[in-house]
């Protein structure tokens, strides 16, 4: 990238950027359309609290450890 002009540069920063956030709202739509599915089907979902979330995540903690030291 550093043999690039700056104006390449700014192109290919402003492309990276553009790619990023179309394939962003590309995964929303999946999982949007996922979710409609699920719910169609009668299922409930039931979303999480933040602290739920934290929670669960000190919990997986030591299995993410383990899994770092034998992999």
């Amino acid at each position: 990238m550093n043999t690039l002009t700056p104006e390449q540069q700014e192109i290919i920063n402003q492309a990276a950027t553009i790619a990023t956030e179309y394939a962003r709202q590309q995964s929303d739509d999946r999982i949007a359309s996922r979710i409609a599915t699920i719910e169609e089907s009668g299922t409930e979902i039931i979303p999480l609290s933040d602290d739920i979330r934290e929670q669960i995540r000190e919990a997986a903690t030591p299995v993410y450890d383990s899994i770092k030291e034998n992999v």
